[in-house]
């Protein structure tokens, strides 16, 4: 009985747990985009959705293995899938990197001082390397990717149009 009466007031307790939803948080509808380069699917890009009018919230996801991004909206603690109603421009952001060239075992077994040199050369590598997205979409005031949203969308973007 005892174990009963504990449980009931864990289960109690915790039904109050958990993110409320904030005054003012906008309706969300689904918004999946996938991104592409030249066809094929782009991984890892981090996808942001900015709502004309508003800053109290973040609309981002990132891309998978399938260059698919499932699009959430967060304010404070709170997230929820889909995005707002409204005017949209989406950005987009992937810096390229050189692959590990030392195994992850090798890294550990390195001095500190050694490991910073890799880093830092890694680092010089990959800032030589041509950008994966065009400039122009990484900016807010110079992406042409708007739309206006009216109900749940399906967003397919190739950012080899845009070089």
């Amino acid at each position: 009985m005892k174990q009963f009466i504990i449980i009931l007031s864990l289960c109690i307790f915790c039904t109050g747990c958990g993110s409320k939803v904030p005054t003012g948080f906008p309706k969300t509808v689904p918004c999946g985009i996938t991104v592409t380069d030249d066809g094929k699917p782009l991984e890892g890009v981090f996808v942001m959705l900015h709502n004309a009018g508003t800053s109290n919230y973040s609309c981002v996801a990132v891309t998978d293995a399938n260059g698919r991004a499932e699009m959430q909206t967060s304010q404070g603690s709170y997230t929820q899938k889909g995005v707002p109603l409204g005017n949209a421009v989406v950005t987009l952001a992937k810096l390229p990197v050189v692959d590990d060239w030392k195994t992850t075992e090798e890294l550990a077994a390195m001095p500190m001082a050694e490991q910073m040199k890799y880093s830092a050369e890694k680092n010089a590598k990959s800032a030589k390397l041509p950008l994966i997205i065009p400039t122009k979409l990484t900016e807010q005031s110079t992406s042409p990717l708007s739309k206006e949203i009216t109900a749940a969308t399906d967003w397919k973007i190739d950012v080899a149009e845009y070089r």
